[in-house]
């Protein structure tokens, strides 16, 4: 049995993600953040946990369906049941109208 409520942070890399991301853990919730930039991500995580905040981390395009799917069963399966779910990762298709 998991002892700290799970709570997944898509696109938590960003400023405003970063800011949801240290409430929570603040708030005792243990956080994970899902990224799509390896190299962002990887600083990010490095400027985290020099901050004290251990956010796990995941890799998914959340414009993938069946990506996000296999990201969840495996957070499911290595942390478990995600209790809180902040959808913070944005996608755009700029154009003109």
């Amino acid at each position: 049995m998991q002892d700290k409520n799970i709570a997944l942070v898509t696109g938590g890399t960003g400023g405003l993600g970063t800011a949801i991301c240290k409430r929570l853990s603040k708030d005792g919730y243990k956080v994970i953040s899902s990224y799509h930039n390896p190299e962002k991500a990887a600083k990010w995580k490095e400027a985290m946990l020099k901050e004290g905040f251990d956010i796990a981390m995941y890799p998914v395009d959340v414009s993938d369906y069946n990506a996000v799917v296999q990201m969840v069963q495996q957070i499911e399966q290595e942390i478990g049941k995600i209790d809180i779910l902040v959808n913070n990762a944005g996608i755009t298709k700029d154009g003109q109208f």
